[in-house]
């Protein structure tokens, strides 16, 4: 089908520059309406002119030019009036907060930790309001005690909800939550205060239907399950929810490459499509009658395909799911038509399908990954799809199968978690016969029939699978990281994978493994003498990196409100393998205070540092477990100066004088104090300190020990800190603060923002900028920076502009 190629193909190149613009083209803010759809379908009536001119005149070649502009101009056209539409419904930042009673439809629900739900609802009010417009889609947290209601997917409610602006934090690379909202077609969070009257729905559509039965097998196999450690897992491997997935496991499924079997695949759709159309077929042969009007065949293959769209629909709809189905349709309608298709044909059939059906899927690291699996498997099977092998080659084939895929998701995994499971093979080798075979038709026959013998020998397998996955993921080298590239670096790696997929024999694959070997090119680092800062983006809290030419610091860790909400999970854990790291060379915790040791316990299990310095005591959980996992520790208050590559650090004792002086001193006040200096640049970095720890350090150390061209604001500005004296000792240029954005303490208070002004004080928040990153370079006075929200800024930000 070159013809749908030269179409679908560049569609996809136009929805992705769309999406890599950091604003709607203003071209499209009209054309939200009939204007946009009748562009789109002149521009589809030209893409079939040139489909027929070029199938009545295959020679002529501007046919096909004629599909790829058609093409490119509706993938663009489409995702731009399709997404000012969709900005057009958010939650404007000023309604942070703001409480909204109205009538709402309820379409799904997931289950969350500590027994609360997510409520996807649909506001259904004729009248829209500034804050909510009509037809708008909410995602809103529940707690468990308004749930006892028990609506379904498809009921009216009336709801009272607490609304919260798409508004989260920004790194410089990695995981954009907000593209993820954007996906969805969220216009706005919430949380439930009241549920006021609730009318249910007694005919509920297809797609309700299918949520409704996702629901009831979740909460009975949770009822069932309670008991079990592999529950979470199991609710993950029937219906595709992994809300319930502890971190820690998560870890070890993604070091051992398995992460693609905890939840439905398009490997298990496709192979419980194939046993049930196979037994259709068996029982369809019995009737002479049935097989004169169509052949067993045939009517097994459509019998499969029904299975594999329910399957998919109870997965949740996953772009694994929606593949693997389109795929399946496009070879069964082959089949029902007795003509052969070519490999290429099916998976260019399953993209244009998916891109119809989720315009927003290339912002899915599903649909790369799924696609380019395809792909690998497509070109190394010559474009052939063998169902039955004319040979007993089924060793060989997965061999080369598992080859072909493992060098394919190099490049995606390194773009999109900087890591590449070594294990990979080995672990699904064992664990995809085992999965495939053993606990998934266990689950799914258990929850279909509700069998809770079943369930139990599904969960207990799962068990037994951490028996081979869990000491993989232990080992140092189960993984490799492959740090963030410049597109250049990733351009050639992408080269090298293609050529190392050609056909056996070539020459040109050994260069390919040349190539590909540029994803372990050694991530940038500072030269001899200069430091580089890097304040991460944690909400309210401080977790900041500071790197030398071959050291590395963490001061603070960031919060953890949850084990789902860490900040060593969720940020620093990231950049450190974005960076090329495996661990820091110290870890420095200013005081115990949770958002800024609240990273730290993850830290150590999963990233110890090759030291702990804390102001804490030698009794604190942190230092105990610190010595526990053979970790050394020392106070900060009277740690010696050091030097690294040139650059100096500085500690400055900021100990309370006595015993009595500790004890009314709190903790914000016995931060850890740190200057780092290469001569030209310094910074201070000071925790938490309020005025009288600021006092006490000027008079202990002294103005020009406390000079800095930086300052980490104190107490994240905080009124009762920054004091007039300390600000004039300090005299810096740069001021850093790390906030929350709309935080309920108002930091930074506008008191402390007035005086950062009048002393000529440039204050950057991370509640405004997103994550930061200052170059400090010892032979140039000059201080490079840039921000998040500007090197990531995406249309899906626009609604972010000016927040503070």
């Amino acid at each position: 089908m070159p013809a749908l190629a030269a179409f679908v193909l560049p569609h996809l190149c136009g929805l992705i520059l769309l999406l890599a613009q950091g604003e709607v083209p203003a071209l499209f803010s009209p054309l939200q309406g009939w204007p946009a759809y009748l562009l789109l379908g002149l521009l589809g009536l030209l893409a079939l002119r040139a489909a027929a001119c070029h199938q009545h005149r295959p020679s002529q070649h501007w046919g096909l030019v004629g599909l790829a502009m058609c093409g490119f101009a509706t993938g663009w056209g489409h995702a731009g009036f399709k997404a000012a539409q969709q900005l057009n419904q958010q939650v404007p930042l000023s309604c942070h907060k703001q409480q909204h009673q109205g009538w709402f439809e309820l379409q799904a629900m997931a289950l969350k930790a500590n027994k609360q739900q997510s409520w996807l609802v649909k506001n259904m009010d004729d009248v829209a309001t500034p804050c909510l417009k009509t037809g708008a889609l909410l995602q809103l947290r529940v707690d468990h005690a308004l749930t006892k209601s028990a609506p379904q997917a498809g009921d009216q409610l009336l709801l009272n909800v607490q609304l919260k602006p798409l508004r989260s934090t920004l790194q410089l690379q990695g995981f954009d939550v907000h593209a993820h909202w954007f996906t969805l077609g969220l216009a706005g969070l919430g949380e439930l205060k009241s549920l006021n009257s609730h009318q249910a729905e007694s005919w509920p559509t297809p797609i309700e239907a299918s949520e409704r039965m996702r629901w009831r097998v979740a909460n009975w196999l949770i009822n069932t399950l309670q008991d079990h450690p592999e529950a979470p897992l199991m609710v993950a491997l029937v219906i595709g929810d992994q809300g319930l997935i502890d971190p820690e496991d998560r870890i070890v499924f993604n070091r051992t490459g398995v992460a693609h079997l905890v939840a439905i695949s398009g490997l298990h759709i496709t192979l419980f499509a194939g046993v049930a159309g196979w037994l259709f077929a068996q029982g369809w042969r019995q009737s002479a009658r049935l097989c004169l009007h169509c052949p067993a065949a045939k009517a097994g293959a459509m019998a499969g395909l029904a299975f594999a769209v329910l399957y998919a629909l109870v997965a949740g709809w996953g772009i694994p799911a929606q593949r693997t189905v389109f795929m399946m349709v496009a070879m069964v309608l082959a089949q029902q038509k007795s003509a052969r298709l070519h490999g290429w044909d099916v998976w260019v059939l399953a993209l244009a399908a998916t891109l119809l059906a989720h315009p927003w899927a290339p912002l899915d690291a599903g649909f790369w990954l799924s696609f380019v699996a395809v792909a690998a498997l497509v070109a190394s099977n010559h474009g052939r799809i063998r169902i039955h092998p004319s040979r007993p080659v089924w060793l060989a084939d997965a061999v080369a199968a598992q080859w072909a895929v493992t060098v394919a998701l190099l490049l995606p995994c390194a773009m999109l978690f900087y890591q590449q499971s070594i294990v990979s093979p080995l672990a699904n080798a064992l664990s995809i016969p085992w999965m495939s075979f053993v606990s998934t038709p266990l689950a799914l026959i258990g929850s279909l029939f509700q069998v809770e013998t079943l369930v139990r020998w599904s969960a207990n397998s799962l068990a037994v699978q951490r028996l081979w996955l869990e000491p993989m993921s232990a080992q140092a080298w189960a993984s490799t990281l492959m740090a963030a590239q410049p597109w250049w670096i990733y351009a050639v790696a992408g080269l090298g994978c293609v050529l190392m997929l050609a056909p056996p024999g070539l020459k040109c694959r050994r260069t390919g493994v040349l190539l590909a070997c540029a994803l372990a090119w050694p991530a940038p680092r500072p030269a001899p003498g200069d430091f580089w800062l890097t304040a991460m983006d944690v909400g309210q809290g401080t977790a900041l990196a500071i790197q030398t030419r071959h050291h590395l610091l963490i001061y603070d860790s960031g919060p953890a409100r949850t084990p789902r909400a860490d900040s060593g999970l969720r940020v620093v854990l990231p950049w450190l393998h974005a960076q090329g790291y495996t661990r820091p060379d110290a870890l420095w915790v200013s005081h115990q205070d949770t958002d800024h040791a609240g990273g730290a316990p993850f830290l150590l299990r999963h990233a110890a540092p090759k030291k702990l310095v804390a102001s804490m005591a030698a009794e604190h959980p942190l230092m105990l477990q610190a010595t526990q996992n053979g970790v050394p520790t020392a106070p900060c208050h009277t740690h010696a100066p050091w030097q690294w590559d040139g650059v100096v650090f500085t500690p400055l004792n900021n100990a309370p004088n006595t015993h009595a002086h500790k004890a009314v001193l709190s903790t914000n006040n016995q931060s850890c104090v740190l200057k780092i200096s290469n001569g030209t640049h310094s910074v201070l970095l000071v925790g938490d300190i309020e005025q009288v720890a600021e006092l006490q350090l000027l008079a202990r150390h002294g103005a020009n020990a406390l000079k800095a061209d930086m300052l980490l604001v104190p107490h994240h500005g905080s009124r009762t800190s920054s004091s007039w004296p300390f600000l004039a000792a300090v005299r810096p240029n740069w001021g850093l603060i790390q906030s929350g954005w709309n935080n309920p303490y108002g930091h930074p208070h506008p008191a402390v923002s007035s005086r950062l002004d009048q002393l000529g004080i440039h204050a950057l928040n991370t509640a405004q900028f997103g994550a930061l990153k200052f170059e400090f370079g010892h032979d140039t006075p000059e201080v490079t920076w840039v921000a998040a929200r500007q090197v990531r800024k995406r249309l899906w930000h626009l609604h972010e502009s000016g927040a503070h």
